[in-house]
């Protein structure tokens, strides 16, 4: 009786969604409210942790029905990642395939099997630390019986369900969430003092605490074309940071800082995001590679725009969430095309599948 209860609120909650991109954590809430009401806190982590488990599945099992997946995987919940899959394998006599969108277009830098076997399972949530409040941050952790990884003296990673905004230590700025590779871009910069800052695509402040972890005593001019302002504002009063200017708008379309030169323009570019999909699996089922395109054009525009704002011998730092060459070293490459000036300093990928976290391009840029 559980089983098949079972089995039918998962068909319900996966076979309903057709609201894509809109996320599929917000989806499985406002189902589990719509038509199972009166599933208790742990049915309803159940559920959502066998939701994702029959998507993830699926990347791998595209020929297979989801009431075949889904009831196989309902009945074999003590199987976890490449072993679910290769169970999988056995039990219908299908190979499993990869099945990950304009696969030929990933970077021949990226270790491919690695990528693909992070997909049978979910990553990691990572909080970076202000050290000296780190093991104040693990004991509420340990309070809050919220298991934990011990990676360095300023990563943490924890399960994806962990409710961290809701501790103490958060709110009093002890940590920040961060994926690690995210933060690890911003040590391409060989510099050992920065003054001026260009963060053209800022959004809610990620980069810039990373940069001022590193260079606390620089000035920061941030824009975005979303307004977050108030969530940026509010994450980096807590580096008590020097004054911050931040502006909304269009970069292509805004008359930002026109007169001004900075040491470093950091872009954060709009991308694919498709580095970061381990933990959103309808992205991998549901994307359309028309997108990559798409982004490759604003991406290209974005460098080609902020250039102008780069002192002599002043960098840029062109990152990006993507596993695309054409969203990575194809744009950095025809931007040094087209800009004789610039010459790259260091470029790199930042690979997640070993630690579940997030695969990021970063590449650094001198203007000479």
């Amino acid at each position: 009786m559980y089983g098949n209860t079972r089995k039918q609120q998962v068909i319900d909650i996966i076979s309903s969604y057709h609201s894509y991109p809109s996320p599929f954590s917000q989806h499985v809430v406002a189902r589990l409210k719509l038509n199972h009401p009166k599933a208790g806190s742990r049915d309803r982590k159940n559920i959502k942790e066998l939701c994702y488990k029959s998507l993830r599945a699926k990347i791998f099992f595209t020929e297979l029905e989801w009431e075949q997946l889904i009831s196989f995987i309902v009945d074999h919940q003590e199987y976890e990642g490449l072993e679910l899959i290769k169970s999988i394998e056995q039990e219908f006599q299908t190979p499993s395939k990869f099945n990950f969108p304009a696969k030929k277009s990933i970077s021949k830098l990226i270790n491919i099997k690695g990528l693909e076997e992070s997909y049978a399972k979910s990553g990691k949530i990572w909080i970076k630390l202000e050290e000296e409040y780190k093991n104040l941050v693990m004991q509420e952790l340990n309070d809050n019986q919220i298991s934990f990884q011990d990676h360095n003296p300023h990563f943490l990673s924890v399960d994806l369900e962990s409710k961290l905004t809701q501790l103490s230590s958060f709110a009093k700025g002890y940590f920040r969430i961060q994926d690690i590779n995210s933060d690890a871009t911003i040590d391409l910069i060989h510099s050992t003092a920065l003054d001026k800052i260009w963060d053209v695509c800022a959004g809610a402040g990620g980069k810039s605490l990373s940069i001022l972890d590193r260079f606390p005593n620089a000035y920061i001019y941030a824009t975005d074309s979303r307004n977050l302002s108030d969530e940026y504002y509010s994450r980096l009063a807590k580096k008590k940071a020097k004054p911050i200017t931040y502006q909304v708008g269009d970069i292509n379309k805004s008359n930002f800082f026109k007169n001004q030169k900075f040491e470093l323009v950091l872009i954060d570019a709009p991308c694919s995001g498709s580095g970061t999909w381990q933990n959103n699996p309808t992205n991998v089922l549901f994307y359309d590679k028309k997108e990559i395109e798409h982004y490759a054009n604003k991406q290209i525009q974005i460098l080609e725009t902020a250039k102008n704002n780069v002192q002599d011998n002043g960098m840029i730092l062109y990152i990006t969430c993507s596993v695309y060459s054409d969203e990575n070293e194809a744009i950095v490459e025809q931007f040094l095309a087209n800009n004789k000036e610039f010459k790259i300093e260091k470029s790199a990928y930042f690979e997640g599948h070993t630690l579940g976290a997030e695969t990021i391009f970063a590449t650094l840029t001198k203007k000479t």
